[in-house]
């Protein structure tokens, strides 16, 4: 069975050929090895936008003949999908704007410039090391979000200002406050024999 990607990939061979390339020399014009260029072309390697483009260039092929418009549409500055969003990053936004008690597991061989002490890394050493975030001091915290991680107060025998990677946090534990204040006007739900108590939940991201 041929892969999906075989006629782009024949088609890519065809027009390479046609203007008298070899494999050889196209590698030179891409500055790139000729296995490299060998496995792209032959779908051993995944081919990257990036990459077909650099063949475009190289080919001196329109964008129109690979699928590309001349010009692409203005498009409104629009916030990222949340499905292509740092998961990480938007959990910690959820917990801070929702005022969430929440705690998350950071991996201690990750957070060797992290700022806070050196013996509570030590303490961890080959583990992972757990740090809650109560609501009510969320404030205090003053988290400051980049695309490398994101930085909080936090207080250990002083205060210090700690930097996580989003690489270093490996899971993300909501804990909601037990009793949910009741809904304007709602009736009150009957209570339950013990016997007829549903399980309790907690959702764990």
């Amino acid at each position: 069975m041929s892969h999906p990607t075989e006629p782009l990939l024949r088609w890519l061979r065809q027009q390479i050929d046609a203007r008298g390339h070899t494999t050889a020399s196209l590698a030179a014009l891409l500055s790139r090895s000729r296995a490299e260029v060998r496995k792209l072309l032959t779908g051993q390697t995944p081919m990257l936008v990036e990459d077909l483009l650099a063949l475009g260039e190289a080919l001196e092929l329109d964008a129109s003949s690979l699928g590309v418009p001349a010009e692409l549409p203005e498009l409104p500055d629009l916030p990222e999908p949340a499905s292509f969003a740092n998961q990480t990053e938007a959990l910690f936004r959820v917990g801070f704007d929702v005022a969430v008690d929440f705690l998350f597991l950071a991996d201690t061989t990750k957070l060797d410039d992290w700022g806070g002490p050196d013996e509570v890394l030590e303490a961890y050493r080959d583990r992972e090391l757990p740090i809650r975030l109560d609501a009510a001091y969320h404030r205090h915290m003053a988290p400051s979000f980049t695309p490398e991680g994101v930085e909080i107060s936090l207080s250990f025998d002083r205060l210090y200002r700690c930097r996580f990677p989003w690489s270093a946090i490996l899971r993300v534990v909501f804990v909601p406050d037990a009793d949910q204040p009741a809904e304007v006007g709602a009736e009150p739900e009957p209570e339950l024999a013990p016997s007829a108590r549903a399980p309790h939940l907690r959702l764990v991201t």
